[in-house]
């Protein structure tokens, strides 16, 4: 199919759209679109620096930044994390920049919040809508976000750990772009406690009352 010229699947009268370029991401500006899914594999070289670290040197951190800062504040949360310096974290880095940029470009946002986490535990476990205007999700290690369809959104909530419905799971490494509290789909965490798996998740947000302070 053409780079981002169509869709490779849309569910639940179009709120839903998978695209394998990156192109497709600025639809979350269609009224009807509350989620867009880039479906991507993240580089091998990458893939195989985070795998072996330690979860206590995996990147953590929170940045209030322009793109154009990005590059220095994002080495010096790595360098704060004691996460080993070397060719995966300079592709990280490129790749956390290359989403903030489109995320900037999307919303017109000069600073873009972003925050790497590590995570070990069923943290955000409940499905939930998130509080934002607009959010972008990434899982460089481990499983992905979970997702439920809109026709099934407010069973999931009502429901929660009874839930037993129909539920997506993200690949490692696919971008998804998601409207917040009044979009139609539902999405958690993946209940990982107790199976010796960190999650490596990149959340972008625009600035809210919430962020740190401007990084400079």
């Amino acid at each position: 199919m053409p780079d981002g010229g169509r869709p490779l699947g849309r569910t639940s009268a179009h709120r839903t759209l998978r695209y394998r370029s990156p192109r497709g991401l600025e639809r979350i500006n269609e009224p009807q679109i509350d989620l867009v899914v880039w479906q991507r594999s993240l580089p091998v070289a990458l893939h195989d620096w985070l795998e072996p670290l330690p979860a206590r040197q995996l990147p953590q951190g929170r940045v209030l930044a322009t793109v154009d800062k990005l590059p220095v504040a994002l080495a010096q949360l790595i360098a704060a994390s004691r996460t080993p310096n070397g060719l995966g974290a300079r592709i990280l880095i490129d790749d956390v920049i290359d989403l903030a940029s489109r995320v900037a470009r999307i919303t017109g946002s000069k600073p873009v919040d972003v925050g790497l986490e590590a995570v070990d535990d069923n943290a955000c476990w409940k499905f939930h809508r998130d509080c934002v205007p607009l959010r972008l999700l990434t899982t460089y290690r481990g499983p992905g976000t979970q997702i439920v369809a809109p026709r099934f959104a407010m069973r999931a909530l009502c429901q929660q750990r009874q839930y037993d419905g129909p539920v997506e799971e993200l690949t490692t490494g696919a971008v998804a772009v998601f409207k917040g509290d009044h979009a139609g789909g539902v999405h958690r965490s993946p209940p990982i406690k107790g199976s010796h798996v960190t999650r490596l998740v990149l959340t972008l947000n625009l600035p809210s009352a919430v962020s740190p302070p401007l990084w400079s």
